[in-house]
């Protein structure tokens, strides 16, 4: 176990509310990675993104700081305008 998870345990034990926030946390940094990774692949900006979507410039930027989660919608729309296909698994 790396450090920084004994430490993330340690806080749960210490506040199990701090559970359900590390999950929600780590479910933003999955998003962001995947988008910021799918984004570089296909060469474009951020800017490219949200104008391709049709959203407010600063979507994706809060998206891929981990801000806030996509909505369906706004994933089904990235894999629209990217020409992928979007897949969601449970693991």
């Amino acid at each position: 176990m790396s450090l920084i998870s004994k430490l993330i345990q340690e806080d749960i034990n210490n506040d199990s509310e701090l559970e359900i926030l590390y999950k929600e946390q780590g479910e933003k940094l999955e998003f962001a990675i995947a988008i910021v990774n799918l984004r570089k692949d296909i060469g474009w900006s951020q800017v490219e993104l949200d104008q391709k979507l049709k959203v407010p410039q600063t979507t994706i930027e809060t998206i891929e700081n981990g801000d806030v989660l996509p909505t369906m919608s706004l994933l089904r729309s990235i894999a629209d305008v990217t020409g992928k296909e979007l897949r969601i698994s449970f693991v």
